[in-house]
């Protein structure tokens, strides 16, 4: 109901009857309509896809600039930065296994893909995405050990 409330607050059309409320059962529900030229579509495909290509350019370079920082300076071998540059490797495993197929959906408007393919991302999306977490809780516990059981050399 929310959703329905925002987009009559913006002013927009709705062209279906208003949902009707059986016993608390909501049977039907409005939809938005918004007639696109071919124009219009290609150019919101234009766009969204240098949006995303721009923003994916920008993780990969920074996180590829973290890692080369890490690795070239050796005042930054210690845990948290080891953990930090892993963390930044993660990231870009993690959104290379989608950023790149959306890429080629919005470019093509081909939403085909197959089964394997899915699972293949589906498995590294949550591998890459359990793999930060990970990172995450080591760099948490490193810092705790290192603020509450600090090393008396």
């Amino acid at each position: 109901m929310l959703y329905l409330f925002f987009l009559s607050s913006l002013g927009t059309e709705l062209h279906s009857p208003p949902p009707t409320i059986d016993r608390g059962i909501l049977t039907s529900a409005r939809r938005p309509s918004f007639p696109k030229t071919q124009q219009e579509d290609s150019d919101m495909q234009l766009l969204l896809c240098r949006l995303f290509l721009s923003m994916y350019l920008v993780t990969i370079t920074g996180n590829l600039l973290i890692i080369l920082t890490i690795s070239s300076d050796s005042h930054l071998h210690t845990p948290m930065y080891f953990f930090l540059s892993n963390l930044s490797f993660a990231d870009i495993c993690f959104t290379s296994t989608t950023v790149p197929k959306m890429l080629v959906t919005i470019q093509t408007q081909s939403k085909m893909i197959t089964f394997a393919g899915c699972l293949t991302q589906i498995f590294f999306f949550t591998a890459f995405g359990c793999l930060d977490n990970l990172l995450l809780t080591l760099m948490a516990y490193d810092r705790f050990v290192a603020i509450c059981h600090p090393c008396t050399t």
